[in-house]
């Protein structure tokens, strides 16, 4: 058996504002018997009712190579504390709102993955999107 990611815990706001900052916690650990060699990043994207995508946040602080792997029932984890923001943009280091942000209540879902939040590995979890991407709950963005 080789890397096993495993997401030990996660919050987040059950109410966000669009073009406003709010914070994604997790704990992250390598339940398995070798490092993660090619990496990827812990991306949670948030997805209306028909499955299509609204936004997918990267955080790019962490890469999971780095978790260090132990004996069985002792995994070391890592606790990540990222902030995002859902419809601005930055152009020339100058932050905009994008008015086209979709409001409502979305599903949110958690993959480890490329910088651009493509989904690269299993997780051994339920309710897979049958793209590498797992369901944690819901999250309302409202203006």
């Amino acid at each position: 058996m080789g890397y096993r990611i495993h997401l030990n815990e996660i919050t987040w706001p059950q109410k966000v504002h669009a073009g406003g900052a709010f914070r994604i916690q997790s704990d992250w650990s390598n339940v398995g018997v070798a490092p993660c060699y090619k990496g990827g990043f812990p991306c949670f994207t948030i997805k209306d009712k028909k499955g299509g995508i609204v936004t997918v946040l990267v955080d790019e602080q962490f890469d999971i190579k780095k978790l260090q792997t132990a004996e069985i029932g002792k995994s070391s984890s890592k606790k990540l504390s990222a902030e995002f923001t859902i419809g601005s943009q930055f152009k020339d280091t100058v932050k905009t709102f994008a008015r086209n942000v979709q409001t409502g209540t979305f599903e949110i879902y958690v993959s480890v993955g490329h910088e651009d939040g493509t989904p690269v590995y299993e997780l051994p979890y339920p309710a897979n999107d049958g793209f590498k991407r797992y369901k944690l709950g819901e999250i309302s963005i409202k203006k």
